[in-house]
Order: C-alpha cells, then structure tokens, then sequence
C-alpha cells in the first residue's frame, strides 16, 4: 500500500508540473510592405545664357530658373532676339512622396583653354541647390535651374559649354 501512495503521490507531482507546460498563449502579427513608384529624373532641357557680347570691362548674365535673362555690368550685352534657357529636368514618381534633390552651385564652361564660371546655380523648388521638393499629384515635378554666368574683361570669343557638370540628383525622403 505504501508503495501505491508513493505512485500516486509521484503521479499528482508529476501532473502538476505538465499543467504547467500547457499555460501558454500565442499571438499572430501581420506583415506588409509598400512598394512606391520608383523615383526618375530626365533632363528636359539644356542651359543656355543666349548669346552675348563682352568687352574690356566685364559683366555677368543671370538667368532666372524661369529662363529670363539679364546682363548687369556694362561690359556684357546679350544681342538682339536672344534669348535664355533654364535647365529643366522631370522627376517622375509616386505622387505625394517627398524627395530630396542637390545639384552643383558652380560649374566651369570651356572653349578650348578658355573658361567662364557659371556660379549661384539655384532650382525654383528650393532656390538654393539643395532641399526638398514633393512629386505632383499627377506624378511627376518639374525642376528649372538657373544661375549667374560671369564673364571676364576681354573674355576670348568661342562657344563656351559644359556637358557632364550639371547633374542633378534625386532620392525619396
């Protein structure tokens, strides 16, 4: 008898400690992810300060991210009918999203030996080269740069341009 007490004293033990194992609860989390559009750039249009005539004091032009044109100085004069363009680039991505953008503030045009400084570049969604900006309700932002082309006393006559320079970068915030 003694040894069915010890049994069935081990078996209340035993039990006690398996109903232990079985007090557990689970939870079930759900997982997602949302894709966005990815985000683009393509340029649109080219820079252009017009054409220009200088002479041996020096001026500069500046052209607005609008595409206007205007001389300061009396050494620099843009001829007659002509006209500035801005750099224009399309950004293309989810609408609503925020994206950051940066371009340079300075760039060199060349011909041959020669350079002009293109300094103060400025975008008309920061109006410095840098920040922020929103892609469109219809998807894509239209950014315009513009800046101060600087021409030197007796400036050599050529066709001035840079082609890799003005690259402009956008990443979504």
């Amino acid at each position: 008898m003694k040894t069915i007490s010890k049994i069935f004293a081990l078996s209340l033990v035993v039990l006690g400690f398996s109903t232990a194992s079985f007090a557990q609860s689970t939870a079930t989390a759900t997982a997602s992810a949302t894709l966005l559009t990815p985000i683009s750039i393509s340029k649109t249009a080219d820079m252009s300060f017009g054409t220009l005539a200088s002479n041996a004091v020096g001026g500069s032009v500046t052209l607005t991210p609008a595409g206007v044109i205007s001389a300061s100085g009396t050494g620099v004069r843009i001829m007659n009918n002509s006209t500035g363009a801005a750099a224009s680039f399309t950004v293309t991505g989810e609408a609503g999203q925020s994206f950051s953008i940066s371009h340079p503030a300075t760039i060199t045009l060349t011909s041959g030996s020669n350079t002009l400084t293109v300094n103060s570049i400025i975008n008309d969604v920061t109006n410095s080269n840098s920040g922020s900006g929103t892609v469109a309700t219809g998807g894509t932002k239209v950014i315009n740069l513009g800046g101060v082309l600087v021409v030197p006393a007796n400036a050599p006559k050529g066709t001035y341009s840079n082609t890799s320079d003005l690259t402009v970068t956008v990443n979504y915030n």
